[in-house]
């Protein structure tokens, strides 16, 4: 699987999301923040999640799962509906890696909360073999 072709770290990571993001959704660069879900903050629509990881592996020469950065359903389950314990293990299961997940609650946020940006540098990072934390 390649890998970015040089050395990045967080900060490096946040702004490619956030130019990707940018060029995707015709958004401005104060509406990308770490907290904003891509959905419901961001307006993404599926077919623009799907140019986003089009995006982030070309630009960053990477693979990303599509269930990395929306969720796999079978068409039942929307992106405004309670998360489930199921939908809620089945996505951290769908992560080759520690996702930090602790900003939704089971039973309580939306199964939309779970994308958000942060998530979504957590896994270009992992990606890019970058060591993700928050940017300050």
């Amino acid at each position: 699987m390649p890998t970015a072709t040089r050395p990045m770290n967080s900060s490096e990571v946040f702004q490619a999301v956030s130019n990707v993001l940018q060029d995707a959704l015709g958004i401005e660069a104060e509406e990308v923040n770490l907290d904003a879900t891509l959905s419901g903050d961001l307006g993404a629509q599926s077919i623009d999640l799907m140019d986003i990881v089009y995006r982030l592996e070309k630009n960053l020469g990477i693979q990303v799962r599509r269930s990395q950065v929306f969720p796999a359903t079978d068409g039942k389950e929307n992106l405004s509906n309670p998360l489930t314990e199921d939908l809620f293990l089945a996505i951290q299961n769908s992560f080759d890696f520690q996702a930090t997940l602790d900003h939704v609650r089971v039973g309580e946020s939306t199964v939309g909360e779970v994308f958000t940006v942060r998530l979504l540098c957590q896994v270009v990072a992992h990606k890019c073999n970058v060591q993700w934390t928050d940017p300050v």
